[in-house]
């Protein structure tokens, strides 16, 4: 069975992941870009067909969302694939509500059937996954599809498409009226830096911090190790120390670090869902019963603010030593 596939893809997601989901499909693969030329370009690279909608500072990608939304409704979109950013579930809900179809999130997996496709996606946390078919249209909000570093975001050539045979496809500039929004944005103090996803170190603070002026002595830590610094859900939401785009979990952000060093979190499974994917957890708690202590592959049971100062002073005395010199044993 061979299913056509739209895709959305706005300037928050990685094209890659959506290429990938819907060449799983077997039919064409149709594009509407909502963002710049380039990111137009770069798709057209590897999709069927691209529809675009320019992007400018007075026109942001929300003020097209309901002329993607016609368009996609004219074409007779049966599966529309977009990324898990905001401004992309904020286009796609509006097309879903255009094509009165369902909306369906996190899908990690796609595959085409006799009556339509199935969606297979993450249910309760992320601790389960559920198939759902969908024999009308459907819109699915691929899991994975956020935006790579820029050493790793431009890899579309890895998705095969009809550029492997005769090049980029025309890029299609649609003719429309975007709505007259605009958007603004509260920029986070400069001490935070924003690309978490490709973040090789974080490290996770949670309400055990006890007194927001200590993630001063975090930032350090972060700084020394070269780390990005995150949150559990109530220092965002609750406490106001950090923005609500560093908070990880079932609801926030999920990331895969090389390394994630949580302090004074609990370790409940609503946080966890959102690090499993690291290489290495190590946590600091003062409570030997939190569940974090099974939880992590190495755990310190101290007062944090005892813990992080003494790896201050122990990455601070390392990077100052003067290098040994390898003497040969005979």
């Amino acid at each position: 069975m061979r299913i056509d596939a739209w895709l959305v893809v706005a300037e928050d997601c990685a094209p890659e992941s959506l290429l990938e989901a819907a060449r799983r499909l077997g039919g064409v693969v149709s594009a509407v870009v909502v963002g710049t030329s380039d990111l137009a370009r770069r798709v057209a690279r590897t999709a069927d067909r691209v529809e675009w909608f320019p992007t400018t500072p007075e026109i942001p990608a929300e003020a097209w969302s309901i002329a993607v939304a016609d368009l996609l409704a004219t074409e007779g979109a049966r599966v529309t694939l977009a990324g898990n950013g905001p401004t992309s579930r904020t286009v796609l809900g509006a097309v879903a509500a255009r094509l009165r179809a369902p909306l369906l999130a996190p899908v990690v997996d796609v595959s085409a059937t006799r009556e339509g496709v199935v969606a297979t996606r993450l249910v309760y946390g992320g601790i389960a996954v559920e198939h759902d078919e969908a024999a009308g249209p459907a819109c699915l909000v691929v899991e994975g599809s956020t935006p790579r570093s820029a050493e790793t975001d431009d890899v579309l050539g890895e998705v095969h498409g009809p550029a492997d045979v005769h090049g980029p496809v025309e890029v299609h500039r649609v003719e429309a009226t975007p709505l007259a929004i605009s958007c603004s944005v509260n920029a986070p103090p400069d001490r935070i830096e924003r690309d978490l996803a490709s973040a090789d170190r974080v490290i996770g603070v949670g309400r055990g911090l006890g007194d927001p002026a200590f993630l001063t002595d975090v930032e350090r830590l972060a700084e020394a190790l070269g780390a990005q610094v995150a949150c559990s859900r109530p220092v965002a939401e609750d406490l106001g120390w950090l923005p609500r785009d560093r908070y990880l979990g079932v609801s926030g952000r999920r990331i895969a670090p090389r390394l994630y060093l949580m302090l004074g979190i609990s370790g409940e499974i609503q946080h966890m869902i959102g690090v499993r994917d690291a290489g290495l957890i190590v946590a600091v708690n003062s409570d030997v019963r939190a569940p974090v202590v099974s939880g992590a592959d190495i755990t310190v049971v101290g007062d944090l603010h005892a813990v992080v100062p003494a790896l201050l002073r122990q990455l601070t005395t390392s990077s100052r030593k003067e290098p040994q010199p390898c003497v040969a044993s005979s």
